[in-house]
């Protein structure tokens, strides 16, 4: 005869068992106690999650960015701008030289004033009109030339000349001052964005103490390394156009020092 094996599962409480019938023994077609298996009847079906549509973009908050562009061609930081309109306030170029305006929908005016602040004097400025409408940041730019407020100025000393030894050791004093006081020295003023540019026949000695003394002078030591044409400016590394050349305001001997062999 054929043996046949049947499969019957019951499910008790919560967690159930089921129950596969034995395996008959050889030629007998008897069904008996089975392996219980572990079923859990708590399971739940998965539910695939319905599609739904994004959110709306939210609308950007009205605004007018304004970039400043300096002489330079680069954006300055640091630039008060003035701004009339239904939002009246002052405010300052960032990082980026950008300005943002945020404010009521309405017409306004933006200013770059000729003036001092803390560390800047403004020397050029242009103003223009622009709207804030709904919905949308508006750009625009302006020009705004400026120098720092602190930097060095003549007169300039050195400890030797009129001719610069070769390998001697020259200190160099100058004066620094305050542009938004006429020029006057500016004691303790630091001068830090400026770097030293020696010219082929010179050197740096030492790391340079850029910030006036009490008496408002500063000093750099050079060295000669070789003879001929002396050169040294300090050029202002965020406002290339600054530039100070300290060897055209040497006047301690009454010409221009040289590097002599």
């Amino acid at each position: 005869a054929l043996a046949v094996a049947l499969t019957a599962v019951a499910v008790s409480g919560c967690t159930g068992l089921a129950r596969r019938a034995p395996t008959p023994e050889p030629g007998s077609n008897e069904v008996g106690s089975g392996v219980e298996v572990p079923v859990d009847a708590t399971a739940e079906p998965v539910v695939e999650p319905e599609a739904t549509e994004p959110p709306p973009a939210a609308e950007p908050e009205p605004a007018f960015v304004i970039t400043l562009v300096d002489q330079n061609g680069r954006n300055p930081s640091g630039v008060p701008v003035v701004v009339d309109g239904p939002a009246p306030q002052t405010a300052t170029s960032d990082d980026r030289g950008r300005v943002r305006v945020a404010g009521p929908v309405g017409d306004y005016r933006f200013q770059v004033r000729v003036g001092c602040t803390d560390s800047i004097l403004v020397t050029y400025g242009a103003s223009g009109n622009g709207r804030i409408v709904p919905g949308r940041v508006t750009e625009g730019t302006m020009r705004a030339d400026w120098q720092h407020r602190h930097a060095p100025i003549p007169p300039v000393f050195s400890s030797t000349g009129p001719g610069w030894p070769v390998g001697q050791t020259v200190d160099l004093r100058f004066g620094v001052g305050d542009r938004c006081r006429d020029g006057d020295r500016a004691p303790r003023a630091a001068f830090g964005t400026f770097r030293l540019q020696p010219g082929a026949n010179l050197s740096v000695v030492g790391e340079p103490v850029l910030r006036a003394d009490d008496g408002g002078y500063a000093t750099v030591r050079i060295s000669c390394t070789r003879a001929g044409p002396a050169e040294l400016a300090l050029i202002d590394s965020r406002n290339p156009a600054d530039t100070f050349d300290l060897v055209a305001n040497e006047r301690s001997f009454g010409s221009r020092p040289s590097c002599s062999g």
